[in-house]
């Protein structure tokens, strides 16, 4: 079975290594559980508030912090930090 990560990333590397770096935030999850801890971080963290991922995209397709990607390539910018699903090895 496979299993996947979310990630959290730092595009500011000032804020990253105040903030300990990139960091693995959930790891062994499985699509369906790495895709709601995404979107839970999406709702707790933006001013959006959605049930899907794909109403994330589409209230957030004019913004610079955006929710992008699809299954196992989900992600969203947020204040210089990506938080994304990746596979895990």
């Amino acid at each position: 079975m496979k299993t996947y990560k979310i990630e959290l990333q730092f595009t500011d590397p000032y804020i990253g290594s105040r903030n300990g770096g990139n960091k693995i935030i959930a790891e062994s999850l499985t699509l369906k559980q790495a895709q709601k801890q995404l979107l839970d971080l999406f709702n707790d963290k933006t001013e959006h508030y959605t049930l899907t991922w794909a109403e994330a995209k589409r209230k957030t397709k004019r913004f610079v912090d955006s929710a992008t990607g699809r299954q196992s390539s989900s992600r969203f910018s947020f204040d210089g930090r990506i938080y994304k699903i990746t596979p895990q090895n």
